[in-house]
């Protein structure tokens, strides 16, 4: 009991850790002339790297599934070079607001597909969200702060919601037929070979894009498993609350480390969504269905 205990705890602490290092490395990057399209290429090649020895972890998924599991590596690459660009043009505290919110738009796009039923309180959480992100990014204060209301950093960060979003429906898809391991094994290499191809284009490459590039790429695949050891653990509804607490630990860094201005009123909108994705719960269709199915047969 203990050291499951303490394996929930391990995996628990270091993905939120080392999911919380890629903002803030990237940030430091950027002050070092480091283009997010140097540490996007160098992100995935080397987490593809780290997570090559699991691959013999598992049978060959059969080259039919293939276009399906690069689709969905290219998507989770697509998320990471819009956030990782909104991270050039916005202080951390805007990105990491409006990317809490993309499990409330999952759930919506779930909805519109027939998968998950949607609750007043969700609306109620879905809204408490949207104000939130209009106070992190200052909104009353108008276009004047640049660090918080940049129109490429908004949208390229929005960009990610809305292919995070897709990414995230299509995973629910493949997750059906595959491990949850397995998949983000397969995408993480499928990524880094399609990262390989365009290696060429940065050479040569300072030393610092090589560390800080590399180092983000560690903390990626380390968090991507450790996420999952810790959901095999606990579940993923207990380890979706507890990584939550991966927003105020980039905040404060953000805040201690970068020297980034954090306003009582973006403090205040970073609280309103995760309180939001609190309430925003969903329940699967299919639950419903199983409930009504064993009423009947009693």
């Amino acid at each position: 009991m203990f050291n499951k205990n303490f394996n929930t705890f391990l995996c628990a602490f270091i993905c939120i850790v080392s999911s919380s290092i890629e903002p803030v490395l990237s940030k430091i990057g950027y002050r070092y002339f480091v283009s997010p399209y140097e540490l996007l290429i160098l992100r995935f090649i080397v987490g593809g790297i780290v997570v090559l020895p699991l691959v013999k972890r598992y049978k060959w998924v059969g080259l039919k599934n293939i276009p399906g599991l690069l689709w969905l590596g290219l998507l989770l690459m697509s998320t990471c070079g819009l956030v990782l660009l909104s991270l050039k043009y916005l202080a951390t505290v805007v990105v990491i607001t409006i990317i809490t919110s993309t499990p409330a738009f999952v759930a919506i796009v779930n909805q519109m597909l027939g998968k998950e039923i949607l609750s007043k309180r969700f609306w109620i959480g879905f809204l408490l969200c949207f104000t939130g992100i209009l106070l992190s990014i200052e909104l009353h204060r108008g276009t004047s702060n640049s660090q918080t209301f940049n129109t490429i950093g908004l949208l390229c960060a929005f960009g990610s919601v809305i292919i995070s979003t897709i990414y995230r429906t299509k995973l629910d898809d493949a997750t059906k037929t595959f491990p949850p391991m397995q998949v983000s094994t397969y995408m993480f290499i499928m990524d880094a070979i399609v990262a390989l191809f365009f290696l060429p284009t940065l050479w040569p490459m300072s030393g610092k894009t090589w560390v800080i590039g590399s180092i983000i790429g560690i903390a990626a695949a380390i968090a991507n498993i450790s996420f999952l050891m810790a959901i095999y653990f606990i579940g993923s509804t207990r380890m979706s609350v507890i990584g939550l607490l991966q927003r105020p630990l980039v905040i404060i860094c953000a805040a201690l480390i970068l020297k980034e201005p954090l306003s009582a009123v973006q403090i205040a909108g970073i609280i309103l969504v995760i309180a939001g994705i609190q309430m925003a719960k969903v329940t699967k269709r299919t639950q419903i269905l199983n409930k009504e199915l064993a009423v009947a047969l009693k």
